[in-house]
């Protein structure tokens, strides 16, 4: 391939930011709900009794839409990603990036996205979808999200290519 983008989605986001961090050939970044302090995110969602439920029994409340009951996930992976910083590897990140961010997500408090947006070391822009919630539930809000991306990462890729970018065989 000559030409690569990356897209990702909530902690597929962050793991995007760390991915474009250590690849400064990217021709673009999209992101949607990126969660770049995922401890923070885990906190806030499950609260200090809720952090202790899990460390203790290594399970999660089950979070898919519709799901119930709790779900097996080691306390280790709270622990991992503590050691990841979404701010500090979006520093080195030059690639043009979108983020695409619901108003009402949920999960991703707004001064996240507000940081990570500052601490990009390329330009970039993010559109606030203003009903949308982290899910992009709402049929117009998962449209305009998905048309948004596609159209971001496909202007990228078919326009020209600066000499850093290319990859080299």
């Amino acid at each position: 391939y000559r030409k690569l983008a990356l897209v990702g989605s909530s902690f597929g986001g962050l793991v995007s930011i760390l991915a474009a961090a250590k690849w400064p050939h990217l021709i673009c970044l999209a992101l949607k709900c990126p969660v770049p302090d995922f401890p923070e995110m885990l906190q806030l969602e499950f609260d200090e009794t809720g952090m202790a439920r899990w460390k203790a029994t290594e399970t999660i409340p089950n979070v898919v839409p519709g799901g119930s009951g709790r779900i097996k996930l080691g306390y280790a992976f709270y622990e991992d990603s503590l050691c990841y910083s979404g701010y500090d590897a979006a520093k080195v990140v030059t690639a043009p990036t979108l983020i695409v961010q619901g108003a009402h997500d949920e999960y991703v408090p707004p001064r996240q996205i507000l940081k990570l947006s500052e601490s990009l070391g390329g330009p970039n822009s993010v559109a606030w979808l203003p009903d949308a919630d982290h899910h992009f539930s709402k049929p117009e809000d998962f449209q305009l999200m998905t048309t948004l991306l596609s159209n971001w990462v496909a202007d990228h890729l078919n326009g020209p290519t600066p000499p850093h970018q290319l990859i080299r065989k």
